[in-house]
């Protein structure tokens, strides 16, 4: 089905509410009848090295200004990416990977659809944020009805894996609920910082190696907490994809 750019649901009042996510919807396994959707359990967020260390330093990933093309760029909105993508050729983002749970991420919060950016494979992006977004060119999305690529069912969080999904969260995200560190191979040619980095190819040996030194060489007692709830740091070699 090729996507459009807008679809519409007439609710029987006359009124006609815009539901862009529609051509992205994934379905649950219910009756016997296999779904299209996977669950989604957690989520990602992958990063330079450099940057990787900051986040160990504060002891949160740090909320942004949005710099890549979205709808979303003239607000200034800041927010933390995040995304349950694995890349099979090498991440674009980095070789340092924070993995979170996605319920703690939406937990008292509110989701809300984006856009959908149209690259080789379509990146569908919701805002997560318990603010007052009515500003902003969001659009409210209730996972537990809405037919769209975010599925909530029974208690459970589904997505649809055919495609990128990708999560806005408007608040830095403290250690405190990070599950796992890893360390993933970086594209061979393909980088998302500006003006490119030194880690193309590599495949998180080196970077796994900084950022245990760094936890070794300094007093960081602030991420005590962040390790005392069965969260881990994992070698390279271990997190071989």
């Amino acid at each position: 089905m090729s996507p459009k750019a807008d679809d519409a649901d007439d609710h029987g009042d006359g009124f006609l509410m815009t539901t862009p996510w529609k051509p992205y919807a994934c379905t649950v396994t219910a009756a016997g009848v296999a779904g299209t959707a996977s669950v989604l359990s957690t989520v990602h967020h992958v990063t330079h090295t450099g940057p990787a260390l900051r986040i160990l330093a504060d002891g949160q990933v740090t909320r942004g200004l949005i710099y890549d093309e979205c709808i979303l760029n003239d607000s200034r909105t800041t927010v933390v990416w995040l995304s349950p993508n694995n890349w099979h050729n090498g991440s674009r983002y980095g070789c340092v990977q924070f993995t979170f749970n996605f319920a703690d991420i939406v937990a008292r919060r509110k989701i809300y659809w984006v856009e959908v950016r149209k690259y080789k494979n379509h990146a569908y992006r919701f805002m997560i944020s318990d603010k007052d977004l009515s500003k902003l060119p969001v659009t409210p999305y209730d996972p537990t009805k809405e037919e769209g690529p975010l599925r909530q069912v029974g208690g459970v969080w589904y997505w649809n894996s055919e495609h990128t999904a990708e999560f806005l969260l408007d608040s830095s995200l403290i250690l405190h609920f990070c599950k796992k560190i890893d360390f993933v191979k970086h594209h061979e040619k393909m980088c998302a910082a500006p003006g490119g980095c030194g880690q193309l190819g590599q495949d998180g040996t080196n970077a796994a190696g900084r950022v245990l030194a760094f936890l070794l060489s300094r007093d960081l007692r602030g991420l005590n907490d962040t390790f005392d709830h069965g969260g881990e740091v994992l070698g390279a070699k271990e997190c071989s994809r």
